[in-house]
């Protein structure tokens, strides 16, 4: 926490009040920005449970159950373009599939 350290020691040398008290607006104010960055932030809040069941569902479609397969697909498809549909994943995957031979 050298950083909230360092924003109330400035916060109190400005004439903002206590450094106890910068401490916690400072320590809060990371906190919470720490939080909002790590769940994404607009759109993309919520994103990753909703390709999670998109994924889940395309495996389900395809009849996928090997987990090894299940992996090797997930790997393989970070190289391919974004799928922003399950239409659109399918494809990626049935291209995937087709090159592995499978």
């Amino acid at each position: 926490m050298a950083s909230g350290a360092y924003t109330a020691g400035a916060f109190a040398l400005a004439g903002g009040g206590s450094s106890s008290a910068g401490t916690a607006i400072a320590g809060a104010g990371i906190f919470a920005l720490n939080i909002l960055f790590s769940k994404g932030s607009g759109r993309r809040i919520g994103h990753n449970k909703h390709e999670n069941q998109m994924w889940d569902e395309a495996m389900r479609l395809l009849d996928i159950h090997d987990k090894d397969l299940i992996q090797r697909l997930h790997q393989k498809n970070r190289k391919m373009p974004y799928a922003e549909t399950l239409k659109e994943l399918i494809k990626n995957l049935k291209e995937i599939l087709s090159k592995l031979g499978l």
